[in-house]
C-alpha cells in the first residue's frame, strides 16, 4: 500500500470518489519490479514529469542513483540532469529487489526514499550503511524515517551512528514552509522557498548539524558525515513546491566536495596539535602543528567503542604510534602520536565545538 495512500483512505472513508490505477511510466535504465497502487490522496494524482532513462548530461561530474520504493524517479531525474555538473541520474525501484553493492558503488550519490514497503527494511539499511562504509555518499528522504513498521527504512543506516535524521512517530500530513536555517551552509544557496506536508516526524541524531528547519520547528534538512537528512517527499507523487530540486543538487555538491575519509576531528586545546578520525574505518589524520616532527602523518589502525568511550590505535609495525580516547559523554578527546624522536600531545575537552579538519 503506497504511503501517501494513508490519507487518501480517510478521504475515501468520507466518502470521496476513488481514482484510478496511475498511468505507467517509461522503463529506466537501472530497473526494478514495480508496485502498484491506486495513487496518492486525489488532489495530487499525478505523476511528475520526468526525464528518458538515463541521460548523460557531461562526460565528468556526479553519478546520482535515485534509490526509490516507488513507482518512478519522480521530478530530480529530469530536474538535476538539468545541471551540467550532474554526469547522470538513474533510478532503482527496491520495493521487491535490492540491488548489490556493486551496484551502488557505480554511483557517487544515492538518494534515498520510500513510498511503498522496501522489500527487506532492515538488509536495505544495512546495505546503504555498507555503501557509506565504503566511501558513498547518501541523501535519505521521507518517508524513510518513518520506521519500518510504516513504510520506512530500518537497519544500521537508520541508528545514530549514521543518519543524521532519527525515526520518529509516524509522518506529519500537514503543511508547513522554510523556517530557519544556516543561509551560509552551502546546501541553502539560493534556497528561499519551499513548502511541503509529506514530512516525517524526526528527531536530530547525536553529532549531526542542523541545517534547515520547517516553520513548524521539524528538522528540514541535516548532515552527518557522509549522510544529508531531508525531510520531504521527492518522489512522482509529490506536493511540494519551491526550491526542492535545486536543494538536492546543492546537496549531491556539497557531499561531494565536503564528504571524504573522516567523519571526526579534535582539536588540542594548546595548539599542539589536531587529529581527524574515521569511526567507523580506524583511518586516521594526526597533525603535528609545533615543535619537533612538525607535519601531517596518516594511517589507518582500530577502533574500539564502549559506552562511556571510543578508542582509536594505530596499526601494528606503523612507523608511528597514534592513540586516542574520546570520551562522547563528557565531550572530550586526549590522545598522542609519538615517533622515533618525538612525541606529540593532544588534549580537547571541549569537543562539541570542534569543527571538521579533514572533510567528513
Amino acid at each position: 500500500m503506497k504511503k501517501v495512500c494513508v490519507l487518501m483512505a480517510l478521504l475515501l472513508i468520507a466518502g470521496i470518489a476513488a481514482y484510478g490505477a496511475e498511468p505507467q511510466e517509461a522503463q529506466p535504465a537501472v530497473t526494478a519490479v514495480r508496485g502498484v497502487d491506486m495513487g496518492p490522496k486525489p488532489a495530487q494524482l499525478r505523476p511528475a514529469t520526468e526525464a528518458s532513462p538515463r541521460q548523460e548530461a557531461a562526460a565528468s561530474g556526479a553519478k546520482v542513483l535515485l534509490l526509490g520504493a516507488d513507482t518512478g524517479a519522480g521530478p530530480l531525474q529530469a530536474g538535476l540532469l538539468g545541471y551540467g555538473d550532474i554526469a547522470s541520474v538513474d533510478f532503482f525501484d527496491f520495493t521487491s529487489t535490492l540491488p548489490t553493492l556493486s551496484q551502488l558503488q557505480a554511483y557517487n550519490v544515492v538518494i534515498c526514499w520510500t513510498d511503498y514497503s522496501p522489500s527487506d527494511p532492515v538488509a536495505a539499511g544495512n546495505l546503504l550503511a555498507d555503501y557509506v562504509d565504503g566511501g558513498g555518499k547518501l541523501v535519505l528522504s521521507v518517508f524513510a524515517f518513518s520506521g519500518a513498521d510504516h513504510w520506512g527504512l530500518s537497519g544500521r543506516v537508520m541508528t545514530a551512528a549514521y543518519t543524521p535524521l532519527l525515526n520518529g512517530e509516524y509522518d506529519h500530513y500537514t503543511w508547513a514552509n522554510l523556517g530557519t536555517y544556516n543561509a551560509s551552509h552551502p546546501i541553502m544557496q539560493g534556497i528561499t522557498a519551499i513548502g511541503d506536508d509529506y514530512r516525517d516526524f524526526t528527531t536530530l541524531s547525536p553529532g549531526a548539524t542542523l541545517v534547515a528547519s520547517w516553520s513548524d520547528g521539524e528538522n528540514l534538512v541535516a548532515t552527518k558525515g557522509c549522510i544529508a537528512g531531508i525531510n520531504l517527499y521527492p518522489g512522482p507523487y509529490y506536493d511540494f513546491t519551491g526550491d526542492v530540486v535545486a536543494l538536492y543538487h546543492n546537496t549531491v555538491n556539497y557531499l561531494m566536495t565536503s564528504c571524504g575519509l573522516y567523519d571526526m576531528s579534535f582539536k588540542d586545546d594548546y595548539g599542539r596539535s589536531s587529529v581527524c578520525v574515521n569511526s567507523k574505518t580506524g583511518d586516521w589524520q594526526y597533525s603535528v602543528l609545533s615543535g619537533l616532527g612538525r607535519g601531517i602523518y596518516k594511517g589507518k589502525g582500530s577502533v574500539t567503542k564502549t559506552a562511556a568511550w571510543w578508542s582509536f590505535r594505530s596499526a601494528a609495525g606503523s612507523p608511528v604510534l597514534f592513540l586516542l580516547t574520546y570520551y562522547p559523554t563528557m565531550s572530550l578527546a586526549s590522545g598522542s602520536l609519538g615517533g622515533s624522536r618525538f612525541i606529540s600531545n593532544l588534549y580537547d575537552k571541549n569537543t562539541k565545538d570542534d569543527a571538521l579538519l579533514c572533510g567528513h
